[in-house]
């Protein structure tokens, strides 16, 4: 559905997502009037061949995955109250995670929504994880042994997630919460009691993990290691990587990478975007969003879609 009142209205981005032909792409937005009503609606920009297009959703979206299926380009989002909604050309299915009374709901959120290969996994607080296959219409949970259950006193949950499916996974969270699944998930010590908001995993098997006060790990299982930090004592919001380099968004609009084995600032391109909430890699491009900005870089050259903000 579209926006069709009429009216002006300014917007800001709050994430997206590359699909996998690396042409176009999907934003989420809030409209700030609304996010100040706490209204659950939120906005769906989609950028294909330069072109904008623009709907919304009644509810909130934790997250979205974009991807390509044997159904044609394909839109996944999920919001904090477990509501699923998958978009293929022409029509749009609906799913609940786990409509039980263990289920998600506002109060106990899906944080974020995970694509390892063939597998989705949206996962949040209470430490819940759920898993699905790409048409995200059959969902079960995946959280044996790690779920905090309502006779726990304990407050957690997991903000990133990445890894292989089903016996490779890295979770992150709450007062620095790692855990790490093979066969089962195991708690790993870690050198940090911040709350780590992001995790990608390396083809070597080693994860890097960012998180507040401008703390980055690296290691696996039960070897984490701090990576040296002058660049910033900001917190880290998110993580990617592309063409072998990873990339970290602060909350402070800056972008970070790791050199040399620490972490160092980017410049931005100037006049094109002034602060970065949020990334994506995919389809040989690296996506930086800002409030208002949104820039791809393909290694070579940085490109201003001139996102709509109107």
């Amino acid at each position: 559905m579209s926006d069709d009142s009429g009216e002006k209205a300014e917007y800001h981005f709050t994430g997206g997502r590359i699909d996998d032909d690396g042409q176009s792409l999907v934003l989420t937005a809030v409209r700030d009037d609304i996010e100040e009503a706490l209204e659950k609606r939120m906005y769906l920009f989609f950028y294909y061949t330069g072109e904008w297009t623009k709907s919304y959703v009644d509810n909130l979206i934790a997250d979205i995955r974009s991807f390509d299926t044997e159904d044609g380009p394909t839109l996944i989002s999920v919001a904090p109250d477990g509501e699923v909604i998958r978009s293929i050309p022409e029509d749009a299915d609906y799913a609940q995670v786990d409509p039980t009374d263990n289920g998600p709901n506002d109060l106990r959120a899906i944080k974020g929504l995970s694509k390892l290969g063939n597998t989705l996994l949206c996962y949040g607080m209470r430490r819940q994880v759920y898993r699905s296959d790409l048409r995200a219409m059959r969902w079960v949970r995946a959280d044996s042994g790690v779920f905090v259950t309502d006779d726990e006193d304990e407050v957690a949950g997991f903000l990133g997630l990445d890894g292989t499916w089903p016996d490779n996974l890295v979770a992150v969270g709450m007062q620095g919460d790692l855990w790490t699944k093979r066969k089962k998930w195991v708690r790993r010590e870690v050198p940090t009691n911040v709350n780590l908001t992001g995790v990608k995993m390396l083809e070597d098997g080693r994860a890097v993990v960012c998180g507040g006060a401008g703390v980055v790990l690296i290691g696996r299982d039960d070897t984490w290691d701090i990576v040296p930090n002058d660049a910033t004592e900001a917190n880290f919001w998110d993580i990617a990587e592309f063409k072998g380099k990873l990339y970290l968004a602060a909350e402070t609009g800056g972008l970070f990478t790791i050199e040399d084995g620490a972490v160092v600032a980017v410049d931005l391109p100037k006049g094109m975007i002034e602060d970065v909430s949020a990334l994506d890699a995919n389809a040989g491009k690296l996506l930086l969003i800002g409030d208002q900005q949104v820039v791809w870089f393909d290694g070579e050259s940085w490109t201003d879609l001139e996102a709509p903000i109107i």
